[in-house]
């Protein structure tokens, strides 16, 4: 592969999500068509062993697949005694790349009690639309291929515990698991051919009792509210299904959280009331916290009836990249049918009008204007679509438009009482060079320019940022034609401060990759080193070469370790047994072609010290 398109391009080859299994509660079963409660459930009569309950979410990674969509077929626990249980009830078509911020549940099943050693994920890729970024910017749909060259129709991925980390399942006691299906170490992405070519080796990873920082997202019919508890439930049906026996999932309110329904915002109990009054079944989308400690889910946001695609509305998510009058165009776009077909086009035109309802997402008392949307904000549109691929329409002059979360990232390059200017690298993940900024400024000469992009920062310290600092800024984009600032930030973090990301491959595979491997750390051989040699702090990326960097394992309190060869994953959760296992892999003349690391990073010794440790052999 030419590699003259520089790291970003190399980058292209490989780039990974999670799919999660998260939160084992005690939750009773219902139905996307809302179903009664006469579902599976924990309790048991006369004779029953009682079960236990396990809900399963869904998230991934950073990365630079525009979309990544395929069809999950099932996922299976497998008990010490061999005994394999099914998870999922029905197939279902997720776009992994849609969840790079967030968490969303996908299933909730009644399992039997015991010892847990296993996992198994089927994926379809029979009907996959995988796209990539080519050099220009532009979303290209991409061919799957195995590595001998040939289609893919169904994989599956296995992966066996460590024996000191099972998973325990028992009546009454909620448990927590962790399913991490690593694309970068199980896809890699030729852009020098067209179309494109992904060469799929799977890697799956699991991990017992695991906190996720993450977002997490519901999604379902309401099947009631209950005041004097602040809380309701749904029927799940996840990512845009609107039929399906998934689970039934109970959501707490509190005073904070802010109410969307039918365009109008609310706030905390004012907003719960609202929601009593809506019929059973009405489509909800909640998005908030999961509480490990009490194993209960408290609603940050709650959107409901008309504020929800399901079933009434087409609906379009994406970054608006130009504006001209009251017409937008998106770039990335999803777009979500009424009847619940989700489609990728990379292009979407959306037309406003004054009678368009505008909203902020988690704002409360606000109010908003189609004159508020700009370049570079990420919206969700509600309305008619029509058209074809390429030229695409949404009709939202009687619909709903709702601002979201915008996500910057780039450098300082100056700061200010109030504000910083930053050299922009990315908005949601894309390109700078694709947003065309015209008509953002107060007059043309203030039109919003990335290289020196404007931020107001309000009250938000600015603490350890200097000029050539690399940050990562949520928040949302100023009013059209309003510029400077260009931007109104909620967030800012100081990339350099967070846990990052090693990763490290040899091209071709290598036998010796590691200079050294013992118990107390591992040094990475530089000889043969392909086109990754980073690390990635909040997806900003520094490059090791030419030092030779070195992982050793950090004290943590559920350290995970794993091997991965031919779509099986070894776990370890002791870092001595871990590099024992690596040189004994070496040994029976396996090569390695992947390491990724994650922990604290120190530059002056390029050393990082790791929780977690993946290296995939062919």
């Amino acid at each position: 592969m030419s590699q003259s398109s520089g790291f970003h391009d190399q980058w292209r080859r490989v780039s990974h999500f999670l799919i999660g299994g998260l939160i084992l509660l005690a939750l009773s079963l219902g139905g996307c068509g809302g179903g009664s409660d006469g579902g599976g459930s924990s309790s048991s009569g006369a004779g029953q062993t009682p079960s236990g309950e396990v809900v399963i979410g869904i998230t991934d990674a950073e990365g630079d697949f525009i979309s990544y969509s395929v069809d999950i077929l099932s996922i299976t626990l497998t008990k010490a005694n061999v005994a394999v249980v099914e998870t999922l009830p029905l197939r279902t078509r997720v776009d992994f790349a849609q969840y790079t911020e967030m968490t969303e549940f996908v299933t909730a099943a009644t399992i039997p009690p015991g010892v847990y050693t296993g996992a198994k994920i089927r994926l379809d890729y029979t009907n996959a639309d995988i796209r990539v970024e080519d050099t220009g910017g532009q979303a290209v749909a991409a061919v799957v291929k195995d590595p001998n060259g040939q289609p893919i129709t169904t994989l599956e991925l296995t992966v066996k515990l460590d024996d000191r980390a099972s998973l325990l399942i028992v009546p009454g006691v909620p448990a927590h698991l962790t399913l991490d299906f690593n694309l970068k170490a199980s896809n890699t992405v030729n852009t020098s051919v067209s179309p494109p070519v992904v060469t799929v080796q799977p890697f799956l990873v699991a991990q017992v009792n695991q906190e996720d920082p993450k977002t997490h997202r519901i999604r379902g019919p309401l099947k009631s509210v209950n005041l004097s508890n602040s809380s309701y439930q749904v029927t799940l049906c996840p990512y845009h299904r609107l039929t399906g026996d998934f689970g039934t999932l109970t959501i707490l309110t509190g005073q904070d959280t802010v109410f969307e329904i039918d365009g109008v915002s609310y706030k905390g109990a004012e907003g719960l009331s609202k929601l009593a009054a809506k019929p059973f079944g009405t489509a909800t989308v909640a998005v908030g916290d999961q509480h490990m400690g009490f194993r209960r889910f408290v609603a940050q946001e709650v959107y409901a009836g008309s504020s929800v695609a399901y079933g009434t509305n087409d609906a379009v998510t994406g970054s608006v990249i130009a504006r001209s009058g009251d017409n937008l165009t998106l770039r990335g776009a999803t777009l979500v049918r009424k009847d619940g077909t989700v489609i990728f086009n990379d292009n979407v035109t959306i037309q406003m009008a004054d009678s368009t309802i505008v909203t902020g997402q988690g704002t409360h008392g606000t109010v908003y204007t189609i004159d508020d949307i700009s370049v570079g904000q990420q919206i969700s549109a509600l309305g008619v679509l029509s058209g074809a691929p390429g030229s695409y329409l949404l009709d939202a002059k009687q619909g709903l438009v709702r601002m979201q979360a915008t996500v910057l990232t780039g450098t300082v390059n100056h700061l200010s009482s109030g504000s910083l200017n930053l050299n922009l690298q990315t908005i949601n993940g894309r390109k700078v060079s694709l947003f065309n900024f015209a008509g953002t400024g107060t007059i043309s000469a203030n039109d919003a320019d990335p290289a020196d992009y404007r931020v107001s920062t309000g009250t938000l310290s600015l603490s350890g940022l200097s000029s050539g600092t690399p940050v990562r800024i949520r928040g949302l984009v100023r009013p059209f034609g309003q510029a400077p600032p260009d931007f109104s930030a909620w967030t800012i973090i100081n990339t350099a401060d967070v846990p990052a990301t090693l990763f490290f491959d040899w091209d071709p595979a290598s036998a010796t990759p590691f200079s050294s491997v013992s118990p107390t750390g591992i040094a990475l051989n530089t000889t043969g080193v392909g086109p990754l040699h980073h690390v990635l702090r909040g997806w900003v990326w520094t490059d090791v070469l030419p030092k030779s960097p070195g992982v050793q394992p950090k004290s943590a309190s559920l350290p995970l370790y794993a091997i991965g060869y031919q779509g099986s994953v070894q776990l370890y959760t002791q870092f001595d047994a871990y590099s024992q296992a690596l040189q004994a892999s070496l040994s029976s003349g396996k090569k390695a072609r992947l390491l990724s690391a994650y922990g604290t990073f120190t530059d002056a010794t390029t050393t990082l010290d790791a929780t977690q440790v993946f290296a995939a052999f062919q």
